[in-house]
Parts: structure tokens; sequence; C-alpha cells
């Protein structure tokens, strides 16, 4: 369990969008999707890892929470990005802690057993994102779910 006082960065991991969060004293200080449309290559590996070495120095971040994303959904390139920041934070003498979607799933507090009671427990637990929700008749926002995706596995690290 980390102690309330350290920054936490929750990461939801995509080729095309990151989802972002930063928890500090048990409060929601920054979220954000940060999206790559261009094609892969190197330098968009290295610019999305140079993002999250902004985020890391900027809010003094002490651990990384980090959703690990199914490896039937997982590109090469997207385990590279992964394994890219990863490192990055072992070099920072950041903590990392990786969930996959049924960690997420048990550790929370709630049956999360699907998309919308995930995001319904985020907004209800941290209600500065439930803007970000959208009505049942709507089509959910693949990019805004990468937040509240960031969100939870971050509140897990302070949790477990």
């Amino acid at each position: 369990m980390q102690t309330p006082q350290q920054a936490i960065i929750g990461l939801s991991p995509g080729m095309r969008t990151l989802g972002v969060a930063i928890i500090k004293r048990g409060e929601l200080l920054y979220w954000s999707t940060k999206t790559h449309k261009y094609r892969y290559n190197e330098k968009k590996t290295k610019k999305i890892v140079a993002q999250v070495l902004v985020l890391l120095k900027r809010y003094q971040v002490k651990h990384l929470a980090i959703k690990q994303i199914h490896p039937h959904r997982c590109s090469p390139e997207l385990q590279e990005l992964t394994n890219d920041i990863i490192l990055l934070c072992q070099q920072m003498r950041v903590t990392v802690s990786i969930y996959d979607i049924e960690n997420i799933k048990r550790l929370l507090p709630i049956e999360a057993n699907n998309k919308a009671s995930l995001i319904n427990w985020v907004s209800y637990r941290y209600p500065e994102i439930a803007y970000l929700r959208v009505a049942r008749h709507e089509k959910p926002t693949h990019y805004h779910y990468k937040v509240f995706e960031a969100v939870a596995v971050a509140h897990l690290a302070i949790a477990t």
C-alpha cells in the first residue's frame, strides 16, 4: 500500500490513445487522454514515453500503475511501448504495478463486470470526471474510457 502523500500515475496504454490519471493524497490531480493518430513508428513511441516522463517529473510521481492489455489484443508495438514506459520508471526508481482487467474487476470495491459499472464507480469516487460519462443511449467514447481505466488502476495502487 502506498502512502497517501505519494503521487501515483495511472496509465491505460494504447497506440492511438493513452489514458492518464494522477492521484495524490486521495485527490485526482490530473486526468487526460493523449491522442497519437499518426501511424506507428519509433518516433511515436519515443514521443509517448517523453510525455510520460514530463508527467513523472512534474508531479514527482513515485508509483506507476499500468493496465496490462490482453495478450491477444496487444500488438508488438503496444507491448514495446508498455515495456519502454516500465523501463523508464525503473530508471527513475518509480515503483511499477501492473493490473490486468481481471485484477481490476476483482480488486475494486464493486462488481465491475462491464465498462459501465467501472465508469459509474470511478465517477462516484472521483466526481470531478463524471462529466466524461456518456448518456446511456449514446455509444461510449473509447478515449474517455481510457481515462476511467487509468483512474481505476491508480486508485488500486493506493488501495493495495
